[in-house]
Parts: C-alpha cells; sequence; structure tokens
C-alpha cells in the first residue's frame, strides 16, 4: 500500500498555504508531491525547475535508457482566425513549466486571482476565434488543457474528438470576465459527439468542460468519464440579474442565454473534488419578472459510480448562486448502491451531506430563481426501512430537492419519477440512456441489468 506520513504545519507559515478566501490546509489531509526527496521507486523522475536537472530513479541504471523531454507548451496557438478546419490530427507532448515556476492555488474551475486567468497552457489555444471547427481529433497525455480559447469566440465547433489524460479542463473557452461585450463574448458554440477521459488529474479544481458566459451554446452527446471535479460547468457570475427579458442576449446582458446541454453521458465524475456536480452551472440570466426560460438540461444520463467522490455536496446537477430561468427535464440520474457498500458506507447514508439534484436555496447569499425541474427520474433512492429523514420529510424530497424549492422564487419541481431497486425501470429510462453520449461510447444499459444502478 501507499506510505503515509502525518505533517505538522507551522501556524507562522499558513499563509504560504492558503488558498482563495483564506482557507488553509490546517487540519485537512495534504498530498505532497514534486520534491526530488520523494523518490525511491523505480522509474520515477523529477524536473528541478531551478538548476534545469532531471533526475531519474533507477537500480538498473540508464544505458541505454530512451525518453522524451517536451520543450512546448503550445502546438498550435491561432490568433484572429476565420473559417478554419482542424481535422484528423492527434495533438501530445506539450508541457507546462508555469505550473513548475508558480505553482498552483486552485481557485473555482482552477481560476488563479495572481494572473487573472485560468490555465492557458494547451495543445491548441485560440484568441479571438470566427468560425472554427475542430473535428476527428485526438489530445492525449498532456500536462495542462487540450483546448483553451480566450477574447471573442465565434461559431466554434468542437465535433468527434476523443479527449483523454488532460492535467487540467479537457476543452475550456471563455474568460474570467463578468462583462460580455464584443471584445469578451462566447457565442454560437457547438460541443457534440465528443469522448472525454480521464481529466484534470494535475489541477485538480479544473473542470473537463468549462465554458463561461455564453450566447447559443450546444453541449449535447458527449461522454464524459473521469474528471477530479464538475464534468460541465457553464457561467460565469454569482449574481441576479435585472436585465428584462427585451435585453436578455444582448449585449452586455449575457451571462448565460440559449444554452441547450442535453443527452450527455456523465459517470465518475468528481472524484477528487468537494461542493460541485456532473453538471454546474451558475449565475442570473434574466430579470426574476421574464417568465420564459432561456436555457435548458435535458436527458442527460448521470451516474453516481464508484469512483463517484463522496466528499460534501457531490452532486448530479447543481444549480449554483443565482441560476435562473433553467428548465431541468427528463434527466436519468442513477445511483449503483454497490459502490457504496464498497466504499464501507452503508448505501442509505452514502450522501447524507449531497443531493441528485440541488437548487441553491432560500437563506443563503443566492439562491436560485426561476428554474422548473420537471419529469426527471432518479433510479436507486431509498429502499423501504429508510424512507423517513428524521426530519419528518420523505426521503425522496430531502435525497433529491432538500425542499429547496421556492414559489416566491418561481422555482418549482414536478412529476418527479422515483425508481427504487425494487421497481422496474420505465421503458422511457432506457430509451434516454441508449441516446444519452458519444455515437461509439453510449450510456451503459448493462447497469440496470441487474438491478445494481
Amino acid at each position: 500500500g501507499e506510505m503515509h506520513y502525518k505533517v505538522y504545519l507551522d501556524p507562522s507559515q499558513s499563509k504560504k498555504f492558503a488558498i482563495p478566501k483564506g482557507n488553509t490546509v490546517i487540519g485537512r489531509a495534504v498530498y505532497l508531491t514534486g520534491s526530488a526527496s520523494f523518490l525511491d521507486e523505480e522509474g520515477e523522475f523529477h524536473y528541478d525547475v531551478k538548476t534545469g536537472r532531471l533526475l531519474y530513479y533507477s537500480k538498473e541504471g540508464v544505458d541505454g535508457l530512451r525518453f522524451s523531454y517536451p520543450t512546448l507548451e503550445h502546438l498550435f496557438v491561432l490568433d484572429d482566425i476565420t473559417a478554419t478546419t482542424i481535422r484528423g490530427i492527434t495533438f501530445t507532448g506539450t508541457d507546462d513549466y508555469f505550473l513548475s515556476k508558480n505553482g498552483h492555488t486552485g481557485g473555482q474551475s482552477s481560476s488563479d486571482s495572481r494572473f487573472g486567468d485560468f490555465p492557458d497552457r494547451a495543445a491548441l489555444k485560440l484568441q479571438n476565434a470566427y468560425g472554427l471547427t475542430v473535428t476527428d481529433c485526438v489530445f492525449t497525455e498532456l500536462p495542462c488543457e487540450g483546448i483553451t480559447g480566450r477574447g471573442r469566440l465565434e461559431d466554434i465547433t468542437v465535433t468527434g474528438c476523443l479527449f483523454e489524460n488532460i492535467g487540467s479542463s479537457a476543452l475550456r473557452i471563455g474568460n474570467r470576465e463578468r462583462a460580455w461585450n464584443e471584445r469578451l463574448g462566447l457565442e454560437n458554440v457547438r460541443v457534440e459527439n465528443n469522448i472525454f477521459r480521464e481529466i484534470a488529474y494535475i489541477y485538480r479544481a479544473s473542470v473537463a468542460l468549462h465554458f463561461a458566459s455564453a450566447k447559443n451554446l450546444t453541449v449535447r452527446y458527449n461522454t464524459i468519464g473521469g474528471c477530479s471535479y464538475s464534468a460541465i460547468s457553464a457561467g460565469w457570475h454569482w449574481n441576479k440579474v435585472t436585465w428584462s427579458a427585451e435585453s436578455a442576449g444582448t449585449m452586455p446582458c449575457v451571462n448565460l442565454y440559449n444554452v441547450n446541454i442535453s443527452g450527455n453521458y456523465i459517470f465518475d465524475f468528481m472524484t477528487e473534488m468537494a461542493d460541485g456536480g456532473a453538471i454546474y452551472v451558475l449565475g442570473g440570466n434574466v430579470d426574476i419578472s421574464a417568465e420564459d426560460y432561456v436555457n435548458v438540461m435535458r436527458e442527460n444520463y448521470i451516474v453516481f459510480t464508484k469512483k463517484t467522490g463522496t466528499g460534501r455536496m457531490v452532486c448530479g446537477i447543481y444549480l449554483d448562486a443565482c441560476s435562473s430561468h433553467w428548465l431541468v427535464t427528463e434527466n436519468v440520474i442513477a445511483e449503483q448502491s454497490k459502490a457504496a457498500d464498497e466504499k464501507g458506507s452503508p448505501s442509505h447514508s452514502r450522501r447524507a451531506a449531497t443531493h441528485f439534484i440541488y437548487l441553491q436555496h432560500e437563506g443563503v447569499d443566492a439562491p436560485v430563481y426561476r428554474v422548473l425541474c420537471d419529469r426527471n427520474i432518479i433510479l436507486g433512492v431509498r429502499n423501504s426501512g429508510y424512507d423517513k429523514h428524521p426530519t419528518g420529510i420523505s426521503m425522496q424530497e430531502y435525497e433529491v430537492f432538500r425542499t429547496y424549492v421556492n414559489e416566491k422564487n418561481y422555482v418549482y419541481e414536478q412529476n418527479t419519477n422515483y425508481v427504487t431497486q425494487r421497481e422496474g425501470v420505465p421503458t422511457a429510462v432506457v430509451s434516454y440512456i441508449q441516446m444519452a453520449g458519444a455515437e461509439s461510447y453510449k450510456g451503459d444499459e448493462t447497469l440496470l441489468e441487474s438491478g445494481d444502478y
């Protein structure tokens, strides 16, 4: 097994270990890496950024040893491009010297306030792109990002690609700014029929697919399996807005407008982090008086597996911080109960501090508004014997919504279909699972055959 050591932090040195908003590592488990003193197994190596020396541990010697040493942080940097197609290219072999020199603070989606940006070392880096298509490409073994984009990004399509073993976000497009304008805006973006595997294994606070403020964004029929934090994140402010329905979608009245997240198959998410979800959105989008829903999550298939994290607030769908005008409908959220048993936790208590669907609620600083959760399907809710929470409300309400519906803010839940392990799975559920995900990696129906979903 792994060897662990207890480390004591000198309180006078705590600021050196601080993360945003003053939360420190005091009293928490810490994983240390990146020191030559940790080399103790065959094949381990360490790069000393100060001396430029590469140290390699081997009892057999290094005669005949072959190794590669990446020197590029980007393979393509495209600035102010128009009408461009990138097809059938494999991107691999970059490095991330920025991380070695500066470390990582782990802000929201790996945002770093020291530099006012997200990680931007990527195989494909975009700065102002109009009419770009990336299709049938492979992004693999990259220590930072696959595709990253800043500035004005319009008419962007990513389809039919494979992203695997990516150190930070596989796909990150958008700006660390709260003002959507002609210089900084994400518009007409489609991300469809892609596979994402093992994402954010270095930058643990990065999400697999990150979109900042966006207009006309479609994310559908993708398969996302294995990510340290949230699988899909959209939006970049935490505030209620007062712009009218007539102004919504026009500059600068955009956080998320006409966003469609549908038909995605997501599993093994939140494997390392807490306070996130398979799908995570944030920010107000229209004044509360506007009645129409401008964004939709539909027919996504989300599975809590044995690799899904069990920390605080590990959610299936998470509407945070004034999220507004969302229709959340016909999504299938399943739990593999055996996974909980394998982790040594009884299945009925596995998510005592988390939710299948979470709505930021009244009583906190930024409750959601104008949200309708309709006809969602929850597989694997608590069996009989655990059908009442100590508060007296039904376990279904507690587990799924924590009664965070709120008529004052026009937040409603209706027609939720709860399916326990003792009931048959509706035909509609099977059809949603069959449709979800990329063409070559659809939803796993075998989870349903034994009732172990």
